[in-house]
Order: C-alpha cells, then sequence, then structure tokens
C-alpha cells in the first residue's frame, strides 16, 4: 500500500505521513460542499450553452428571413475592423525608421 508520494508503507496504514493515506482510500467528506460547487458549475455552464445556442439558432433564423436588411448591420463590424487595420498600419509605418 502507498500513502502516496512514492512511500512504501509495510507496517500499516497507521504509518503513513499525517496518518494519511492515498486520495483512493479516504472517505468522503459529509460536510464538504464540493458536491454543491460542481452541481452549481454544472447548472451555470449548461444555462450559458443553452442561451448561446439560442441566440445563435434566432440569428440564423433572422438573418435568413431578413436577408437584405441585416447584411447592412452585419458588414458594420467588418468595416470598422478593416478602417482601425488600415490607421494602425498608417501609424506603424509612420513609427518605423
Amino acid at each position: 500500500m502507498s500513502c502516496g508520494f512514492g512511500t512504501d508503507v509495510r507496517a500499516g496504514p497507521d504509518r503513513c505521513p499525517g496518518g494519511r493515506r492515498f486520495t483512493g482510500d479516504r472517505r468522503a467528506d459529509d460536510t464538504s460542499d464540493t458536491p454543491a460547487l460542481v452541481l452549481a458549475g454544472y447548472v451555470r455552464i449548461s444555462t450559458i450553452t443553452f442561451i448561446g445556442v439560442a441566440v445563435f439558432a434566432g440569428l440564423t433564423y433572422a438573418i435568413t428571413t431578413h436577408r437584405g436588411a441585416l447584411l447592412v448591420l452585419a458588414a458594420g463590424p467588418y468595416t470598422a475592423l478593416t478602417a482601425m487595420n488600415m490607421i494602425a498600419g498608417i501609424a506603424w509605418r509612420r513609427r518605423s525608421p
């Protein structure tokens, strides 16, 4: 049996440093908040994922249904990024010798 960290205990589990055995032999702590935290994390991630999928599906539906008006709005961020990239490129060239 091992206490962990490569220690070999032949005289029994009471010879482990600090009286501990490896993690697989420990009993669960009845007063621990870990199960509640794991469940809360699972619920939170599931909710965020569900809302994300719903938003993505709604956007897909909206763009296919109202193509003309929304394509103009969709081009806005790309146009802004292109303009910012051009301004940054001009500033970078002026700084370089």
